[in-house]
């Protein structure tokens, strides 16, 4: 005896089957091949940037060098830097500055 019986609806379906193209693996696929290009983008940019390294009269060239030679030993983008103090104080006073401009807007319309 089945623990489940069999009925007419439950016969009529049928089994699932993978498509014929697997689109998660074709996505898959796309964006391996994308990062090697942005790999070897990067990489020819790195390249060319190099012969201006050292160069007085080209500025942040040894910055954008590190930056990119950091992604390219690492594979993830640096660190951003952190924030200062005196920015963060800054921020946290437009808070109650926005709060109380929105009140004196509601205000105004309500009078």
């Amino acid at each position: 005896m089945e623990p489940f019986p069999r009925t007419a609806a439950a016969a009529s379906v049928k089994p699932l089957t993978p498509p014929e193209s697997d689109v998660f693996l074709d996505m898959w696929k796309a964006e391996v091949r994308r990062a090697y290009a942005f790999r070897r983008a990067l990489e020819k940019a790195e390249a060319f940037i190099a012969g201006f390294e050292g160069d007085p009269a080209q500025a942040d060239v040894d910055e954008l060098l590190a930056e990119i030679r950091e992604i390219l030993l690492t594979g993830a983008p640096p660190k951003p830097a952190k924030s200062n103090a005196l920015v963060d104080l800054a921020l946290g006073a437009l808070i109650p500055l926005t709060a109380f401009a929105v009140g004196a807007l509601l205000w105004m319309h309500m009078q």
